[in-house]
């Protein structure tokens, strides 16, 4: 099964014609018809349990909490679950109930748990009351440049390099609240009137 359902609906049943709302629409299909109209979560589901069966593995290796690996009971079967955690914002911050479910079965599963920092593992022991011992800190790492590495400075004015997303628990609004009250007698005055950020895809 397809994991964009919405966009095969339209695709298929609407003939390539779309509207505002059309989300919707296919949403209350999906519940009433999930048959006929899989939900995307459904759909992934089917999709992932489909290509564990095809995969020759040994360990599966997981990195976020997404609900579609409750099909891993019927697929992973006595196969070790291996847990990358880089932190628990979702619960921590957002009071995320759905992510703390998803996170607490995975953590179950787990045969051992890699944390990219001690203050992640501290947070893992503390909210989901797991052993220190199923946990390793292991930090991210990077890799080293031999020699120095020319970096062109791209205007000729201070500026703040602004790397990630913008939304959400990245504190964008709040860090462009924060350089605006840089007052112009101040030698970092410029600081606020130009901020560059890096979207995923590493353009500018």
């Amino acid at each position: 099964p397809p994991k964009q359902t919405v966009h095969d609906f339209i695709r298929d049943t609407l003939k390539g014609h779309s509207f505002r709302g059309v989300s919707h629409v296919y949403q209350m299909l999906a519940r009433l018809m999930p048959n006929k109209f899989p939900s995307g979560e459904l759909a992934n589901k089917r999709a992932l349990k489909k290509a564990l069966k095809k995969c020759d593995f040994d360990i599966l290796h997981v990195t976020g909490p997404h609900p579609v690996f409750d099909t891993w009971h019927s697929v992973v079967g006595e196969r070790p679950i291996l847990v990358t955690i880089y932190d628990l914002i979702p619960e921590i911050i957002n009071g995320n109930k759905r992510v703390a479910n998803c996170r607490k079965k995975l953590l179950n599963d787990a045969a051992h748990i890699i944390s990219i920092s001690e203050k992640t593992k501290m947070d893992v022991m503390r909210l989901y009351r797991v052993p220190k011992e199923k946990i390793s800190v292991i930090y991210l790492g990077y890799l080293k440049q031999e020699g120095d590495v020319p970096v062109e400075q791209p205007i000729p004015y201070p500026y703040i390099l602004f790397v990630g997303r913008r939304g959400g628990y990245k504190n964008f609004p709040f860090f462009v609240k924060a350089s605006a009250a840089f007052e112009d007698d101040r030698p970092y005055s410029l600081l606020h009137r130009w901020i560059f950020y890096c979207r995923r895809d590493g353009t500018f």
